[in-house]
């Protein structure tokens, strides 16, 4: 479908959507608008090594007008709902003016229940956002589309035990030809998982998943050499334990099977494993801590065979007054890989160290305004003995103002749902 017929899709939901919407102001249809600027600083927007001298290593600065909507309906009722987000943000660079672009949200979720026995949701999402540059080694404009589907059945077996069923398929794709013929992608999953939660809400799931991949534009040289995608299958056991009102423990361990579409001497089976700790310390303030040990997907599989990420996380967020909060967050992660050439060269592995770290402070001072001031910093270290290019560093900073229109008091879950689809973007 091309890009006209996607916005026409998404035009056409939102207004059969508002037609459905009851007259008279109902209190159970929320509904918010945001309009807002954005004033950005960044330094190395190409994330070249730190001691590159190209010119195009530079700071710069990006100015962004933002725009969304968003809304959640009752269908019929709170638990079975409908809830529709869209945004759109126009980028513009003073110095590096070929990265100008306009990236895009869309967010649609219907979550059903039918009775005590069945629940459900379905969803899409998809949007646009900037290439994630990395090394210099690609400094062409480059807005890649993302899709992602879900359709999820749940079968309630006893008030504690549930049997979910999930359905996934998703995709990117590029503009740029070169990337657009190596990496222009294609999946699709399955999980079954047999999920049991106790009265207190701590919860344990037993189950599989498969997810096969597929580059569908790689030449016959490109699939000769590097394959034309993969299958992973898993095996997991994840578990959340409330210890009390405040405190919630996590974990999760997977063996996970890679299996590589033609170049079977390739395959391999990794082990997964995450924990970690929530605490709302107090009704002011809220910490978390995870480690892992996990395979990443494989975006870059005409280079690595899998990359492994050991790391720690930690977040923060503080009510500093009743219009002022402050967040936090920090990681340190080590990507261990295995790279190959071709079929031909023996494989080597390395280990690159990555540190992130990222805070945020907010201001409202109003119910409709939020001043936001976030800062960000990225430093990689690649492994000397692979990669001789020393060191890369990129940061930010930016400066936010945005109003939103609500047609509620209080809190309201789709003003909620815009500022989550700021963060958690389509990928």
């Amino acid at each position: 479908m091309t890009t006209a017929g996607m916005r026409g899709r998404r035009s056409a939901l939102v207004c059969l959507v508002a037609a459905c919407l009851p007259v008279g102001g109902s209190a159970t249809t929320e509904i918010a608008a945001q309009v807002g600027t954005t004033v950005q600083s960044i330094d190395n927007p190409f994330l070249f090594p730190d001691a590159s001298t190209d010119p195009r290593k530079r700071r710069d600065s990006v100015h962004s007008t933002d725009l969304g909507i968003a809304l959640r309906m009752p269908l019929p009722s709170d638990r079975s709902f409908l809830a529709v987000g869209a945004t759109s943000s126009r980028q513009v660079y003073d110095a590096l003016d070929q990265l100008d672009h306009t990236a895009t949200q869309f967010d649609g979720l219907y979550q059903w229940e039918y009775g005590s026995a069945l629940r459900g949701r379905v969803r899409h999402r998809e949007g646009r956002s900037l290439y994630n540059y990395y090394g210099g080694f690609f400094t062409q404009p480059e807005v890649p589309q993302a899709r992602q589907d879900l359709v999820e059945v749940a079968l309630r077996i006893t008030p504690e035990l549930d049997l979910p069923v999930t359905v996934t398929q998703g995709s990117q794709r590029y503009q740029d030809a070169s990337l657009a013929q190596r990496y222009n992608q294609e999946d699709k999953g399955l999980r079954l998982a047999l999920t049991y939660a106790s009265g207190r809400r701590s919860t344990v799931s037993v189950g599989v998943r498969q997810n096969e991949v597929r580059f569908p534009d790689r030449t016959a040289t490109d699939i000769a050499n590097i394959d034309s995608g993969y299958t992973d299958r898993e095996v997991f056991v994840d578990a959340a334990w409330r210890y009390n009102e405040n405190t919630i423990v996590f974990g999760r361990i997977g063996r996970l099977d890679r299996t590589f579409a033609s170049l079977s001497n390739r395959d391999t089976s990794l082990v997964s494993v995450s924990s970690g700790v929530e605490w709302q310390y107090s009704p002011k303030t809220y910490l978390s801590v995870r480690g892992y040990r996990q395979p990443q997907t494989n975006s870059a599989a005409d280079v690595r065979l899998y990359v492994i990420s050991t790391g720690l996380e930690g977040r923060v967020r503080y009510d500093l007054s009743a219009k002022t909060r402050f967040a936090l967050t920090s990681s340190y992660e080590q990507q261990a890989y295995q790279t190959f050439a071709n079929t031909a060269n023996a494989s080597t592995g390395g280990k690159d160290k990555v540190l992130r770290l990222s805070a945020r402070l907010e201001y409202t001072p109003t119910p409709n305004v939020l001043l936001r001031l976030e800062g960000a910093r990225e430093h990689y270290q690649p492994d000397a003995a692979v990669t001789t290019t020393g060191d890369f560093t990129r940061s930010s900073v930016q400066l936010g103002l945005s109003y939103t229109f609500d047609n509620m008091l209080g809190a309201n879950r789709a003003r909620t749902q815009l500022e989550n689809m700021r963060y958690d973007r389509v990928q």
